[in-house]
């Protein structure tokens, strides 16, 4: 009997062993099923673009304000524009000798066609039509009155189409950089020029920037109180592209 008993406790004990076994594999099996198959945390969202204002190169005012001379533009260019015309007029009413074909009709009368304006008294006519044109400038203190608010709403276009359309080939390619950019906008919300001020050394990072601005227009009307005071302002940024799907101005 004694050694019946010690074989029945020998027996009983491997079972508890077994089942100890048994319990600890399960326990370990439902540990790593947790830690494989649980929800993993999502990569962060890109990071949106963010506007910041930087001041133009040249001193400008506050708040989109004329600077001084604007109160005598008017004078100055009335008086380039009529010098501009005078000198165009003259080129074409007094070609130079030597130059065109000369036709006599049946009349007797002789027909010497016009030679073409010379270029120098268009381009001059050109700047003195643009500088006719009342311009703002908005500055890193642009931020109240009307000129603030349509920064603003120019602002979140701007982000909105960035975010929706950021470069493919600059993500792919891991393509960073930054640029300035003066973006010349009329009072009905046009893209007027578009002018690179200091390039990014990668024709890629300039191309996109000015699409981007290009292709997110036209933007909002001037509100009635700066269409009063201008007939169109220049919004100067720093265009700044990360490898990291990021686009911010400042």
């Amino acid at each position: 009997m004694d050694h019946w008993a010690l074989d029945q406790n020998f027996i009983d004990s491997d079972k508890r062993f077994g089942a100890a076994l048994l319990v600890a594999l399960v326990v370990h099996a439902l540990f790593f099923a947790i830690y494989f198959t649980g929800d993993k945390p999502s990569p962060p969202p890109p990071r949106p673009i963010e506007l910041t204002l930087d001041a133009p190169l040249a001193a400008k005012t506050n708040d989109a304000s004329p600077t001084p001379s604007d109160k005598i533009n008017d004078k100055v260019t009335t008086q380039a524009l009529a010098s501009a015309a005078g000198e165009q007029t003259n080129t074409l009413q007094k070609p130079k000798s030597g130059k065109g074909i000369t036709t006599t009709g049946n009349n007797g009368i002789t027909d010497t066609p016009t030679t073409n304006a010379a270029p120098d008294a268009f381009n001059r006519l050109n700047e003195a039509v643009s500088r006719s044109l009342k311009t703002g400038f908005l500055t890193s203190k642009t931020v109240n009155g009307p000129a603030g608010d349509y920064l603003s709403r120019w602002k979140r276009q701007v982000e909105a189409y960035g975010n929706d359309h950021y470069p493919e080939d600059l993500i792919s390619q891991k393509i960073s950089g930054q640029l300035i950019l003066a973006v010349t906008i009329d009072k009905e919300g046009h893209v007027m020029d578009i002018a690179i001020q200091h390039s990014s050394g990668n024709p890629k990072i300039d191309t996109a920037a000015r699409r981007l601005v290009q292709l997110a227009s036209p933007y909002p009307p001037f509100p009635p109180a700066l269409a009063a005071r201008f007939d169109q302002i220049v919004i100067t940024r720093t265009w700044q592209f990360s490898s990291g799907h990021g686009l911010t101005t400042r």
